[in-house]
């Protein structure tokens, strides 16, 4: 009930500016019907599922101690982090969505997205070699992962280069370049929208770490994470996820390599960074910490399921779940105690019992403890 009564509030928000379609609609869509891949769909329903699951998550007790993201992903740490409001994070999905679809339809602009298995500058000396178009590091996701994007006569070439060359490359699902030069002509009429909607969080005081993708480092101040001018930047600029992850992860107050966080939890429609995140893991200042990785959800498994496990897991390691919370979503109320069960028929013919030799020995043992002879 707490995801949905959160989506019912994402639809009530999109329909406040203009929105003609139902984020419970498209979300209750199979796969053959989804829109999700669509410009004006793909940033809104991604960030309206992570919203409603930190409030479910919070719901059961769970919070974050710090937060980072991936692209518009950071909307949704945002809010998680009480920086941003719920329609704040709507509108400025929404508004690039539809920004991004309209100036697809009036330049008839053909863009594209590739993930790379190449670090950083390996890549950028496959761009050097790229002769049709133009294409860019449009995300840095680990230090052998990177995404390109760019004009799609560009991404077509490199992909031909790698395939080539036996490089790991795999074509995204998007209908637009992110975070390349095929978003600066609508950064100003971006800048100017969401000035309309974005204003500080009164509540937000820092408590919860904050890294950010778009500078790669930690951020203080809410007034600048709540800025029009940092979520443009966030939408022309390479993600610098790896920075932000690492720098979630190490505290710069400690000199003896204690780390930030212990878990790291995905908020979203499934585990898409579960590779990049293992991969930064393995980094020298972060392997030894043993830092743990968990999805919300996952491709492909019920939903249900799939947080179940998550708080199970949680649960194990020890942190305090609202178990009541999770097993009677609808309170506690109302609910009959069965009290005609049929008897069950135990089976004693095997015995499953088994313990240490000593353990037997001092348990069966023949003599009582003698004050000055000991244990026999």
């Amino acid at each position: 009930p707490v995801f949905w009564q959160t989506i019912g509030e994402v639809d009530e928000c999109l329909r406040s500016m203009g929105a003609s379609w139902s984020v419970v609609e498209e979300l209750q869509r199979d796969a053959n019907e989804s829109r999700v891949n669509q410009v004006s769909h793909s940033l809104p329903l991604s960030v309206a599922v992570q919203i409603a699951l930190v409030n479910l998550l919070r719901s059961w007790g769970i919070h974050p101690t710090g937060v980072t993201g991936h692209s518009s992903g950071e909307v949704g740490a945002a809010y998680a982090a009480g920086a941003i409001s719920l329609s704040a994070a709507m509108a400025i999905v929404y508004s690039r969505g539809d920004l991004t679809s309209q100036f697809q339809r009036l330049l008839d602009r053909a863009g594209g997205m590739v993930a790379v298995g190449l670090g950083r500058e390996n890549a950028q000396a496959v761009l050097s070699r790229v002769q049709s178009g133009k294409a860019v590091i449009a995300c840095v996701n680990s230090p052998s992962s990177v995404t390109i994007s760019g004009d799609m006569i560009a991404i077509e070439e490199i992909e031909a280069i790698l395939a080539q060359e036996q490089v790991f490359a795999r074509r995204l699902k998007v209908e637009a370049a992110y975070h390349s030069h095929h978003m600066l002509p609508i950064a100003d009429d971006y800048r100017e929208m969401l000035s309309r909607f974005l204003q500080p969080e009164p509540g937000y005081d820092g408590g919860i770490t904050y890294s950010s993708p778009t500078t790669g480092d930690r951020m203080y101040s809410g007034e600048e994470i709540a800025s029009p001018e940092h979520w443009v930047r966030n939408m022309v600029q390479p993600v610098e996820f790896l920075d932000a992850l690492r720098n979630l992860c190490v505290n710069p107050a400690e000199t003896d390599g204690t780390p930030a966080v212990d878990l790291l939890i995905e908020v979203g429609p499934h585990g898409a960074l579960a590779g990049p995140v293992r991969q930064t893991l393995q980094l020298p200042e972060l392997q030894p910490a043993g830092i743990a990785y968990e999805s919300c959800l996952t491709r492909g498994e019920n939903a249900v399921q799939t947080m179940h496990r998550l708080v199970s897991s949680l649960v194990k390691q020890g942190y305090p779940v609202d178990l009541g919370a999770v097993n009677f979503p609808y309170s506690h109320q109302g609910i009959p105690m069965l009290t005609d069960l049929p008897t069950y028929p135990w089976n004693h013919e095997t015995s499953y019992w088994t313990e240490p030799r000593m353990n037997r020995d001092l348990r069966t043992r023949t003599f009582a403890p003698h004050d000055l002879l000991g244990v026999a």
